[in-house]
């Protein structure tokens, strides 16, 4: 399976913010990541799949939509632990967590289970 690739990251104590390439290899990751991280699997199906016109709409399980359908839209999943915004944009894809401050270390290692990181050509002063 080929990992989506973080493009940008920014962290601080109580959020994460990844910047991802538009991909459509995000989808499959992204949504194994979330029931990783515990939220609810009726939520995560009904996100990413293609859904059943003949059967009330029910998640076709196993296709996905096409990525590029997304953009300009926002998704949001939560539990106990972590609020998740998903933003679409035309070329990128922005990930949002919140959580607490002692999680941070494991919500890395999941993310890193599903996605690679863009190797930097040049440091940009701030």
């Amino acid at each position: 399976m080929e990992k989506a690739k973080i493009i940008g990251l920014s962290k601080s104590p109580k959020r994460n913010i990844y910047i991802f390439e538009k991909k459509q290899e995000f989808l499959k990751g992204f949504m194994n990541f979330l029931l990783e991280l515990g939220i609810k699997e009726w939520e995560v199906n009904s996100f990413g799949y293609v859904p059943d016109k003949k059967c009330y709409h029910e998640p076709l399980i196993g296709k996905y939509e096409q990525i590029k359908k997304f953009e300009d839209r926002r998704f949001s999943f939560a539990n106990d632990n972590y609020i998740i915004d998903l933003i679409f944009g035309k070329n990128k894809i922005f990930l949002i967590i919140s959580s607490k401050k002692d999680e941070q270390k494991e919500l890395s290692k999941k993310i890193l289970k599903f996605t690679t990181i863009r190797k930097i050509k040049k440091k940009i002063k701030t």
